[in-house]
């Protein structure tokens, strides 16, 4: 699909959008109105420049930044102490005071595009030169192989990724706000961690292998559907079904991009199950049940789908609890943030005024860019600085997919989409040392044919001179 197309979708999706603000808040719609075409507009050079990074981590940003924050305005009260999950202190959320907080946030976005696009990228004609797949990264397999790809991502999501979820669910790990029991060899965060980010990767890369039929989307909802209500983590539902959304719109296929839509139901039922998952300890078909029984006909307005999702990727709640606190050392903070260490002990005290066990609060936090407000703590040049340090992370991750993109074999050249993807995934989290084995891995995959095709080489050689 091409460019101009998606920049249609997007004006009539934004059009949609500003009707309902305007027959809401009008204060939701001048945020729309202000912070849309901003983010769009440093979108629009990134993707005009064929940064494939940093137009990812810009798309992230326009959702997280220019959508959310409307949505959120609009339920601010539910936002207050008392009024729901994640307290945003003593803000009055007056549109121009919200505001303010995001000079921060823009000035930040728009100097991480200067340096990344200043930085140059050496691998990039290579990149260009050769001839690699787009969007559809299995285009050219045999359809055959294109099966089996999607008959094994569908054998690997219910033989192993969907037990894995009940497992976790029958012995109370990762489920979100529930101190999880410590198991042998590190099994408690391993589970975690590979149905938050390696499960989703793996349904990304596995959905373009694969010929994306009919079954196997219907395998990967179930799984969505599942693993969301098993984790009472709308996070994982989203970015477990994100990937089929992504793929229907990508092939045009609007009756199956419709569908999966549609099924971001799972993520209004998954945010309804969180009344009942914390009241007493109930089997997953028992929750799952109760939930839908109790659910009503207006929670699923189309609207609300949409701003709840946005409001998941580290925008604007984040940006606010972010530009209340203030650390001690800006130098310190900084040392600690991008060398792994926590910068605020409980965080979840700190900023969100609740008591969470450490280990049950794995998916409480603040995104990437709102770490950036937190560290800069009002300084502009610090904050230019960290943009810099930004468009560094950004730059290798691009390189590495420019690399992958001009590999001669084909494997590699086909992992560069989904590594771009995977790369700016890991880095929006904040989960600076996944992004650095990602990359170190990704930097390894490089050297692994080479090093194959000496190995037969010299094996070859030895055995003619035998």
């Amino acid at each position: 699909m091409k460019v101009h197309r998606f920049t249609l979708y997007g004006f009539a999706a934004w059009a949609v959008l500003l009707v309902y603000f305007a027959s809401r808040d009008v204060d939701a719609l001048w945020l729309s109105l202000i912070l849309t075409p901003i983010l769009g507009a440093l979108l629009a050079v990134a993707i005009w420049r064929r940064h494939q990074v940093l137009a990812l981590f810009l798309a992230f940003a326009l959702i997280a930044h220019a959508v959310a924050p409307p949505f959120f305005f609009m339920r601010r009260e539910f936002y207050t102490y008392g009024g729901g999950f994640g307290a945003v202190k003593d803000f009055q959320f007056g549109v121009e005071e919200l505001l303010r907080m995001y000079v921060g946030v823009l000035l930040f976005l728009a100097a991480t595009v200067v340096f990344t696009l200043l930085i140059p990228r050496r691998t990039r004609a290579a990149a260009e030169r050769t001839a690699t797949p787009g969007v559809d990264i299995g285009a050219g397999l045999p359809p055959r192989l294109r099966t089996l790809c999607g008959a094994g991502l569908a054998l690997f999501l219910l033989a192993v990724a969907l037990p894995a979820s009940l497992f976790m669910y029958n012995a109370r790990v990762g489920i979100t706000g529930i101190e999880p029991p410590v198991l042998a060899y590190r099994m408690t965060g391993i589970l975690t961690y590979f149905r938050m980010f390696l499960v989703p990767a793996l349904i990304l890369i596995g959905c373009g292998l694969s010929n994306r039929g009919v079954a196997l989307s219907l395998v990967v909802l179930f799984y969505a559907f599942v693993a969301g209500f098993a984790s009472a983590s709308r996070f994982i539902a989203v970015a477990s079904a994100a990937p089929l959304v992504v793929f229907a719109m990508m092939d045009r296929r609007m009756l199956r991009f419709a569908i999966s839509v549609a099924a971001g139901a799972i993520f209004l039922l998954v945010t309804g199950s969180r009344n009942f998952v914390y009241v007493r300890r109930m089997p997953l078909v028992e929750l799952i049940a109760t939930t839908v029984r109790e659910s009503k006909a207006e929670d699923f307005s189309p609207f609300d789908l949409v701003g709840g999702i946005a409001n998941r990727v580290w925008g604007p709640q984040d940006v606010v609890l972010a530009s209340q606190y203030h650390v001690p050392s800006r130098i310190d903070a900084i040392r600690r943030f991008f060398s792994g260490q926590p910068v605020v002990e409980d965080i979840v005290q700190e900023f969100y005024g609740m008591k969470i066990p450490e280990d049950a609060a794995f998916g409480v936090g603040l995104g990437y860019i709102p770490w950036m407000i937190v560290l800069a703590n009002g300084s502009i040049a610090v904050l230019l600085l960290l943009a810099a340090v930004t468009a560094v992370f950004l730059s290798i991750s691009q390189m590495l997919v420019d690399l992958y993109r001009a590999s001669r074999v084909r494997t590699l050249a086909a992992a560069a989409p989904p590594l771009a993807f995977f790369l700016v995934y890991l880095l929006l989290p904040a989960t600076l040392n996944w992004w650095t084995y990602a990359a170190v891995l990704a930097a390894a995959g490089l050297v692994v044919p080479g090093v194959l095709r000496r190995l037969a080489g010299a094996a070859g050689s030895g055995a003619l001179t035998r």
